[in-house]
């Protein structure tokens, strides 16, 4: 008898439903980037003290025709970006370096002291870094406990993930106006955009975004704050409708 394993089961399924993935165009990929770029533009300034570190784009850069040939199956793109208080410490040093190289200059001994006292005292401050991944079509699956809801409005809804972590705490945000558009009756978040395949997960268009997921991961105060000033309709503007 023989013996298919779910692997193997998965990849036939697919293969009876779907074509080989094609190459998007530059232009197409850029599309996922400047709704990237938007969604960045969404969150506005970080908390006080933090600066952005450095971006890491993962853009889609192929798609998958479902069984019509004239559906697509959505496609993952996401950016990474990492935010401490690193650049900001070390400009804050850089300018405490030049007033002590200014008093000493002039002899004034006493002003370079307390200026030598300002620099260990800055120097001291380290701030937890908050990591900020967003992502476009994601396949998310969250259980909503009310006590963790930190943002939520039509097509909206945040959450804490890790309650208990002060120091390194997960909050999502997720964007979803059909499948959130009423968040008060739902206890699971799921803002999957298809199933095993199936071709009503597919869609008419190789650039079409169903839904956003924000993560902050960061110390709670900060993120929390952070989260509940993210411009809502703005991020929902590049979410496509049709």
């Amino acid at each position: 008898m023989r013996v298919i394993t779910t692997a193997v089961a998965t990849v036939l399924l697919l293969a009876g439903t779907a074509f080989a993935a094609e190459l998007l165009t530059n232009d197409e990929v850029a599309v996922y980037k400047k709704k990237l770029v938007a969604v960045q533009a969404a969150l506005g300034k970080p908390p006080a003290g933090y600066a952005k570190d450095n971006d890491e784009f993962n853009l889609a850069k192929e798609i998958t025709p479902a069984k019509s040939k004239e559906l697509y199956y959505l496609a993952v793109s996401e950016v990474r970006t990492r935010y401490s208080g690193e650049k900001l410490r070390k400009a804050a040093e850089a300018e405490l370096e030049k007033k002590i190289a200014a008093a000493e200059a002039k002899g004034d001994y006493e002003a370079m002291n307390k200026q030598l006292a300002n620099l260990q005292t800055d120097g001291a401050e380290e701030k937890e870094p908050i990591n900020v991944t967003i992502t476009l079509n994601s396949s998310e699956s969250r259980d909503i406990d009310r006590d963790t809801v930190v943002v939520e409005k039509p097509g909206v809804i945040g959450i804490i993930i890790d309650p208990l972590e002060e120091v390194r705490t997960n909050l999502m945000i997720f964007f979803d106006p059909v499948r959130l558009k009423d968040t008060k009756t739902l206890t699971r978040i799921s803002v999957a955009p298809s199933a095993g395949g199936m071709e009503e997960g597919a869609v008419a268009g190789k650039t079409v975004v169903r839904n956003i997921v924000i993560t902050l991961t960061g110390p709670l105060e900060e993120v929390k704050v952070w989260a509940k000033n993210v411009d809502v309709a703005a991020v929902l503007k590049q979410i496509d409708r049709k």
